[in-house]
């Protein structure tokens, strides 16, 4: 009988140990996008955990121990509307935004602080996605190999457009739509993936860089749980202007 109250209560135990390892992250999040209003742009504006920046080599200044970041791509690292078709060493130096910004990626890695791109493309542009930055010398992939992740098909995540592939999360809805963001949820999703594949990675704070307002919203409304939250808007100045 002793035996078998142990066994329940064993049991028991489990489900709650793993019920609260799953609250880590918070809750989960549904699987429609967010829509961000004027209104909640300057929600975003004003909430503590968001700064703006004008270079990307800035985030040095806020980074710390336990941090994991995550890039947008068109506007952050590449310059908008860059051309995934380019040919040449000169046309591909011209749509990296901050030239030198493949060896601060690298440093990076050096100092073991997990970088992963988090773009707003679907996985239709995905294999000239990973192309490309790797072309660039920013091959995302040796992040995930470091830490032992998988690959993740349209399947894994919420509906078709939306993947995680050699470091670059898609969280597109499959459409060019970019009023709706889905970077949030796909984030919530990523960590719950490491979570069980490689929980000893588990970040303490996210920063997120990125040049959209509501790229930002949508990851202040997921619930990370613990997980800490920081979101640099990336506004450089433009030249010549005031």
């Amino acid at each position: 009988m002793l035996g078998r109250c142990a066994l329940i209560f064993f049991g028991y135990l489990t489900f709650i140990i793993h019920l609260g390892a799953y609250a880590m992250i918070g809750d989960p999040v549904p699987a429609q996008g967010l829509v961000a209003s004027d209104h909640h742009v300057k929600a975003v504006m004003e909430d503590s955990r968001v700064k703006v920046i004008g270079s990307l080599f800035t985030i040095s200044d806020y980074l710390e121990e336990g941090d994991m970041l995550f890039f947008d791509v068109d506007g952050t690292i590449l310059t908008k509307g860059s051309n995934l078709g380019v040919r040449g060493d000169s046309a591909k130096t011209k749509i990296i935004a901050e030239k030198t910004f493949p060896d601060f990626f690298y440093a990076l890695n050096r100092l073991n602080i997990p970088s992963f791109v988090l773009t707003a493309r679907n996985t239709s542009r995905k294999p000239s996605t990973d192309i490309l930055l790797k072309d660039l010398g920013l091959d995302f992939s040796t992040v995930q190999k470091r830490l032992g992740l998988d690959n993740l098909d349209e399947d894994y995540f919420f509906i078709k457009g939306q993947g995680f592939r050699n470091g670059v999360i898609l969280a597109n809805k499959g459409g060019d739509d970019r009023k709706v963001q889905y970077k949030g949820a796909m984030l919530h999703r990523f960590l719950e993936h490491i979570r069980t594949r490689a929980p000893h990675h588990m970040p303490k704070r996210i920063i997120m860089v990125d040049n959209a307002f509501t790229a930002a919203y949508s990851i202040l409304k997921t619930d990370l749980g613990p997980i800490g939250k920081l979101i640099l808007i990336l506004k450089r100045p433009k030249l010549g202007g005031m």
